[in-house]
């Protein structure tokens, strides 16, 4: 089964993300149709994707994860939106972590940590702190989604306690990915 590990986005919140995204296909119409938007019920930051994983090696990797309630949890406050790898020529784009990255990336760390031991191979990128609303359908240039997503640098989400990480199971369909939780580890609250 095609897994990842994530952080899903408060539902309180989710409001407040399809106004960024309206928003900015108010500014750029083209967006509408030329950025794949995520639905809002599937925002979440991805901590790491492992990809098809065999049915057999699941409970290892639940197993192994659950490790991760050891760490502490701790809020983050969602502002910005921007692009990559930039806003003039974007594949994603995204909404920032503004407050709270540095304790994002730690624990997406801990979980590369924790998965790299069971074999599944370390990031070449350094992770990035963000929540993807949307993917670009083509390589092409859209000149006013970099107007819309200038507009919108400094839009705020809210604030969000990351109060636990799920293991998440990825169904591709032709509309659309759905997204089914296969275990979920607490953090410490203290």
């Amino acid at each position: 089964m095609r897994l990842f590990v994530a952080i899903p986005l408060d539902p309180a919140l989710r409001p407040a993300a399809q106004r960024v995204r309206d928003e900015i296909v108010r500014l750029c119409p083209e967006a509408a149709t030329g950025v794949k938007w995520v639905e809002p019920h599937n925002l979440h930051f991805t901590l790491k994707f492992l990809g098809e994983v065999p049915d057999a090696k699941v409970p290892e990797v639940a197993a192994s994860l659950g490790r991760l309630r050891e760490c502490e949890a701790f809020e983050i406050r969602i502002e910005g939106v921007g692009a990559f790898p930039t806003s003039s020529s974007p594949r994603v784009v995204w909404v920032g972590v503004f407050e709270g990255a540095d304790r994002l990336t730690a624990l997406a760390a801990r979980a590369e940590e924790i998965l790299a031991e069971v074999g599944f191979a370390r990031e070449a990128r350094p992770f990035s702190a963000h929540l993807t609303l949307g993917r670009a359908r083509e390589r092409r240039r859209l000149p006013c989604l970099k107007v819309a997503l200038e507009a919108q640098r400094h839009t705020k989400i809210g604030v969000q306690c990351v109060g636990s990480v799920v293991l998440m199971q990825s169904r591709l369909s032709p509309r659309g990915p759905t997204y089914v939780e296969r275990a979920t580890f607490p953090l410490v609250r203290y």
